[in-house]
């Protein structure tokens, strides 16, 4: 038990080291609205912006390569935690928490993805401008709501597992 306990301390702490990864994705992400916004009346005569504005993308792309693999760790030992732990103090309202963690999770995993292809998109300069900019308006709103969705899933989370290490320190 002393090992389960041990792992949900550990998957508690990197709740906090993902959601800073994911505000790092949303902020250049945000930096290329910004972009956006300085660089469409400019864009016909100022070619350094574009330079920029794939620089940034290419940041963006990096961060959520890097956010991707934080979170399959995470979710990794977040499955093996709980199957074990489920397996010995299996409830129904643990199991019904299970199964929306594990829902969460797959949800999460595919917003990410998603980003990433989005990004991916941005990046090959064959869209035309106006849907350039309407997908990278997009992909800034889908992003903010992913980092929306994975803190209320860390808040929600956190509490089961808080309430799990509860019920294991009664053995």
């Amino acid at each position: 038990m002393e090992e389960v306990r041990s792992l949900i301390d550990q998957v508690i702490m990197e709740h906090q080291q993902i959601i800073s990864s994911t505000q790092i994705s949303t902020r250049k992400a945000n930096d290329v609205a910004i972009l956006l916004k300085l660089q469409g009346p400019a864009e016909d005569f100022v070619s350094a912006g574009t330079n920029e504005l794939r620089r940034k993308l290419r940041n963006l792309r990096r961060a959520l390569k890097k956010v991707e693999q934080l979170l399959q760790g995470h979710f990794d030992r977040e499955e093996t935690l709980i199957s074990k732990a489920f397996g010995k103090h299996r409830t129904v309202t643990f199991a019904s928490a299970l199964s929306v963690l594990l829902d969460d999770h797959e949800q999460l995993r595919k917003r990410i993805m998603r980003s990433r292809e989005w990004a991916d998109e941005l990046t090959t300069g064959t869209l035309s401008s106006e849907a350039w900019e309407t997908k990278a308006y997009v992909m800034r709103s889908y992003l903010t709501h992913t980092l929306k969705l994975l803190k209320a899933h860390a808040e929600t989370e956190e509490g089961l597992l808080k309430a799990l290490r509860k019920e294991l320190s009664k053995q």
